[in-house]
């Protein structure tokens, strides 16, 4: 065994393991799981790819017979860690929001594939989780932008780490004359148009869909979209402009 198997203080915590592994009980089953969590947190890294794998199936044994508040509780302390098994991750980032919340927002260990899985099956409070990560890749940020309703849209344009395409930027602009809080973010999307006038175009968007500033309200029911020859095409709900709606030519200044 490597140093953390050796050390007293360790000895001690798994040969608690092994009496709580005995107790088939719900409580037993909660308690043994947040010690083997702590355990492999504590190791910082020095069990054994062996040891690590073992650890991990336990782990993922047990998350998946436990309450949702033993579960909300594993995905804060897993949300940063990224030895996390991906197994137990994904589990936790399709389970309700508040379990799923810390490990979309934080954990390293999720791939685009398993975040655009969760856009495509969960719910709005699980993209917004996804819209607040330190780093959102384009691929992302366009299927957010594609399903997200409007606190998941202010979200994403304030993100700063996030990828915008030229595209989604289009669309966020559009949209801002209907989300108030997103004319907030003009600046941050005016980085995206080399040689183009946000606020012109907005202006001009305005007389394409003749609607006004309105003041923020609760966010609406998901809406569908698609993106289509490198511009966003979106269904009329929010009334915001499409891509071809903003670029109808060189902006113009009065």
């Amino acid at each position: 065994m490597r140093k953390v198997m050796s050390d007293p203080t360790t000895t001690t915590k798994i040969e608690t393991l092994v009496t709580l592994a005995a107790d088939t009980s719900a409580t037993g089953r909660t308690e043994l799981l947040s010690r083997v969590t702590d355990l492999f947190i504590e190791s910082g890294g020095a069990f054994s790819e062996q040891e690590t794998l073992h650890v991990q199936e336990i782990m993922n044994s047990l998350a998946r017979t436990v309450g949702s508040d033993a579960r909300q509780k594993l995905a804060h302390k897993l949300g940063g860690l990224e030895n996390a098994s991906r197994q137990v991750v994904v589990r936790l980032a399709n389970d309700g929001v508040e379990v799923a919340r810390p490990i979309l927002a934080r954990s390293p260990v999720l791939e685009d594939q398993d975040l655009d899985d969760v856009i495509n099956s969960q719910t709005q409070d699980h993209m917004l989780a996804i819209a607040e990560r330190d780093h959102i890749n384009e691929q992302v940020v366009d299927a957010l932008a594609e399903k997200g309703n409007d606190d998941v849209l202010v979200s994403l344009a304030s993100n700063h780490n996030a990828q915008l395409s030229k595209p989604t930027t289009v669309h966020l602009v559009g949209c801002s004359q209907t989300v108030e809080p997103l004319q907030k973010t003009a600046d941050r999307t005016n980085r995206y148009f080399t040689g183009l006038d946000v606020p012109n175009l907005l202006v001009g968007a305005a007389g394409h869909t003749q609607t006004t500033s309105r003041p923020y309200q609760e966010p609406r029911p998901r809406r569908t979209g698609q993106i289509v020859d490198g511009s966003s095409a979106w269904d009329n709900e929010r009334h915001c402009p499409t891509g071809r709606d903003l670029e109808p030519g060189p902006a113009t200044h009065p």
